[in-house]
């Protein structure tokens, strides 16, 4: 199996979580349009919003970023 990329993984975070992009973007303290990018590819989030998704949806910088193998729940 191929390693999922950044906005791959921001997306299956935000399905697995049951959240719309407008639930995601309140909790994210983002817009609808910037998690849409996100998960697209088209932009990369910024370091604060990295420290937003992984602690909303409970996993590592690390995993999220690809540098670890696993999430932290």
């Amino acid at each position: 199996m191929s390693p999922m990329n950044l906005g791959k993984k921001i997306k299956k975070l935000r399905g697995d979580a049951g959240l719309s992009y407008v639930a995601a973007a309140e909790q994210l303290r983002a817009s609808v349009s910037q998690i849409q990018n996100w998960e697209s590819g088209q932009t990369k989030p910024s370091a604060d919003s990295i420290r937003s998704i992984c602690r909303v949806y409970g996993v590592s910088s690390d995993w999220l970023l690809g540098i670890g193998a696993k999430r932290s729940r």
